[in-house]
């Protein structure tokens, strides 16, 4: 069991800041156990710019700290575009209501009290883990999508124009002839799906309307 579970989370990286050192050690032995590469901190400051340089794939952030509480570091969080979709999970002593609330506002997905219990952490951060992995996949097929399309598109964009002028000139030239329609016909079907796929893509980057 735990050489699969090693194998299965060996390349997620997960950043703990909390300023009590005994809380570092715990959670770095009970989540290396897991097959986690974990970096620690001590304070929001260090940790805003670890979290820069690894692109840790999950934060725990402690919520009361001196200088920076973890609310103030949640929100710098946010502003980095490269950490903007990095789930953070708040752990703190802090067991009210408006405690978590104020976390989830803060941009918390998740929410750890203390003292912890090893299995709720284990379990809480694995769903998040494979959640956020699972959004990044997604992400890169709407991507390579996107970009087929495109590349179908500049493919399509002379040749459709090619068929449209032809059957265009031929008409005007040959008259009215079934055959000729029918081409002409079947150009303007062409281009007609060339323009849906052209405002779908805008569409999707809410680029300019049809």
């Amino acid at each position: 069991m735990t050489s699969q579970k090693l194998s299965k989370n060996s390349k997620s990286s997960i950043l703990i800041v909390d300023d009590a050192p005994e809380n570092l050690r715990y959670l770095n032995e009970l989540l290396s156990a897991q097959g986690y590469d974990i970096r620690a901190t001590l304070d929001g400051q260090t940790a805003l710019e670890v979290a820069q340089v690894i692109s840790p794939d999950l934060i725990l952030l402690d919520i009361q700290m001196p200088s920076m509480d973890g609310y103030r570091v949640s929100e710098a969080l946010q502003k980095i575009p490269a950490l903007k979709e990095t789930p953070i999970i708040f752990i703190s002593a802090l067991d009210d209501v408006e405690d978590k609330i104020k976390a989830f506002r803060a941009g918390g997905v998740d929410y750890i009290s203390k003292p912890f219990e090893a299995q709720e952490v284990i379990a809480r951060v694995g769903a998040h883990i494979q959640l956020h992995q699972s959004k990044q996949e997604v992400q890169k097929l709407l991507e390579q999508q996107d970009y087929f399309i495109k590349k179908i598109m500049h493919e399509m964009n002379t040749p459709v124009s090619v068929i449209k002028l032809c059957a265009q000139a031929l008409e005007v030239q040959a008259g009215s002839n079934s055959q000729i329609s029918t081409i002409n016909a079947s150009a303007k079907i062409l281009a007609s799906i060339y323009d849906d796929l052209g405002y779908l893509i805008r569409k999707e980057h809410h680029e300019y309307p049809r």
